[in-house]
């Protein structure tokens, strides 16, 4: 791959956002970790599942933002390399990883609605820690065929766009383990989202009103699904087809890379937005933090004032 395919100037420009977008990205994504793991409304198992994919999402963005953008700026040459090409793997990993997640939370809000005396039974803490190292497991065998320099997804300059290598592995990594399942994966979690959307149509309002409560979290959960899966939806439906019948360098790099990232970035800021505990989360924090620094500075003072009495009752 040549690097003066591609100006100097337009190649500091796709790696500036590429480092601001996937920095963000991470940003973004570890808040939610962060949030989730000190937020009592999502539970422990909903959590794990959050954490997940908030996971994936950062280890996109870190890829874009600390890999992929150093090289394009330094030694663009290097994506051509076994190990440059070692973040289309990265990157792909983390890809499958998110979307297997998603695919978790859309069974988790099905078995709520339809199996809600069961659904503590059928996710345990064990269940999902095995659910979750299954879709890793998963993610990474997935990955794993692009060992193989033939079988490799790297970063083309002139585009700044990771595209496979032409080869006879192509169709198989690009095609069938990429492309199909991404597409097989999206119809599942669609047709499982829209039988639970039709579960929570018929729902009737109870007299109880802890259980009305419960029900107003799990509603809000299933439209948080809804919306990362449409983001997901839209970053792919960009980036394999309205993308192919544009020809401008800037338009291809904003519906595939610059996408790619937005997507993972937006799957997180979709939880941030769906959950007032989340947004509410800075302020606790500095509340909390004010009244305790409050309280050790009263408590020093109280101390100091004790302190000078004895001192004077001494020198007395």
């Amino acid at each position: 791959m040549n690097s003066t395919e591609i100006s100097s100037d337009d190649r500091a420009i796709g790696a500036a956002v590429m480092f601001l977008f996937g920095s963000l990205s991470v940003c973004i994504n570890l808040f939610v970790i962060f949030g989730v793991r000190h937020s009592k409304s999502f539970g422990d198992v909903f959590g794990m599942i959050c954490i997940s994919q908030c996971t994936a999402n950062c280890g996109n963005g870190a890829v874009f933002g600390l890999l992929v953008a150093p090289i394009t700026l330094m030694n663009p040459a290097w994506h051509a390399t076994y190990w440059g090409s070692r973040c289309g793997q990265l990157l792909i990993m983390f890809w499958n990883a998110d979307l297997l997640s998603h695919l978790v939370t859309s069974i988790n809000r099905f078995s709520i609605m339809f199996f809600t005396m069961r659904y503590s039974q059928i996710f345990t803490k064990k269940t999902m820690k095995i659910s979750i190292a299954i879709v890793w497991t998963i993610a990474a065998c997935q990955a794993a065929p692009y060992f193989n320099y033939d079988c490799t997804l790297q970063l083309d300059m002139k585009s700044q766009t990771f595209q496979f290598l032409i080869t006879p592995c192509t169709p198989y990594v690009a095609l069938y383990f990429d492309w199909y399942l991404s597409l097989c994966l999206i119809g599942t979690i669609t047709a499982i989202d829209l039988i639970t959307l039709w579960k929570i149509t018929r729902m009737k309002a109870s007299a109880d009103a802890e259980r009305n409560r419960r029900r107003k979290r799990d509603r809000r959960f299933f439209f948080q699904t809804v919306a990362q899966g449409t983001v997901i939806v839209t970053e792919l439906t960009f980036y394999f087809y309205i993308s192919t019948l544009m020809s401008h360098k800037w338009v291809q790099f904003a519906m595939t890379t610059f996408a790619w990232i937005l997507a993972h970035t937006l799957d997180g800021f979709m939880i941030i937005i769906f959950n007032k505990e989340l947004r509410s989360l800075k302020c606790s924090v500095v509340v909390t933090t004010s009244s305790t620094t409050s309280q050790i500075s009263h408590g020093t003072v109280s101390h100091t004032h004790q302190t000078s009495g004895y001192v004077s009752t001494q020198l007395t």
